[in-house]
């Protein structure tokens, strides 16, 4: 296909594919004469992925350099996810032993969660820097909220592994990453519509109001069971409370 014809197929301006090029994130085409050039599926591929990354994440120009850098260097997918996903979360930072001691208690921390071990620093400091302010502000970590945020959070991963095409090597770290991505802000905004919906069970109860939606038996029993004083509490993770900085109580 033509210039416009990969523009139009794509939604991204000519202008800015053009910018792509001069920049080499992406890659030119085949010459068809010496002002035309020739495109093909890869280019697609490569145009969505780049915009996935500059529009949902507002990844900087250096940043999708070196996120494509390992998708177009690694040959295995898997890893290709979880490094590009480690160099769009690094950020530029010394290690002070203050932030080597607290990546230490958060890694103890996601690994009592079940996650592993080997979790990228990118990851584990972003949730230690998360969780110490969350408390600083009064809102220390529950650890029972916190084993279903990892119940959720290996669910949603299972969910979205499965449906990529991991026998089309060529395409399937792209597919990762755009998964993991551009899907990352529906996870939260679900979250947030469940918050919304539950309040209005509890509501809706509270005022022996009769649901208006006669949702699923087990939804509506959500907000009753939330409140039960026998709810089962696991027993503490070692390490659960630990990601924060300062004394520990």
């Amino acid at each position: 296909m033509r210039l416009a014809e990969l523009s139009e197929l794509t939604h991204v301006p000519v202008p800015t594919i053009k910018y792509y090029l001069r920049e080499r994130l992406l890659t030119p085409g085949t010459p068809v004469t010496a002002r035309q050039s020739d495109y093909d599926d890869t280019h697609v591929h490569r145009l969505r992925l780049i915009r996935g990354l500059s529009k949902i994440h507002g990844s900087t120009l250096d940043e999708i350099r070196r996120v494509l850098d390992i998708v177009d260097n690694n040959e295995a997918p898997i890893d290709a996810t979880g490094q590009a996903e480690h160099a769009r979360l690094a950020e530029t930072m010394e290690d002070t032993p203050e932030m080597v001691e607290r990546r230490q208690r958060t890694r103890e921390f996601v690994a009592g969660l079940g996650f592993s071990p080997r979790t990228p620093d990118a990851f584990v400091d972003r949730l230690g820097e998360v969780l110490n302010v969350a408390t600083l502000a009064g809102f220390p970590p529950n650890h029972a909220a916190m084993q279903a945020y990892a119940r959720a959070a290996m669910i949603v991963a299972d969910s979205e592994f499965a449906a990529i095409e991991w026998e089309d090597t060529p395409n399937a770290a792209s597919q990762a990453l755009l998964a993991t991505m551009l899907y990352e802000p529906v996870f939260g905004l679900m979250r947030k519509m469940g918050h919304y919906r539950l309040g209005e069970l509890i509501f809706f109860e509270s005022q022996g109001i009769p649901n208006p939606d006669a949702p699923p038996e087990e939804l509506a029993q959500g907000p009753e069971w939330a409140r039960r004083d026998d709810a089962p509490v696991p027993a503490p993770t070692p390490g659960w409370a630990s990601p924060v900085d300062g004394p520990q109580k």
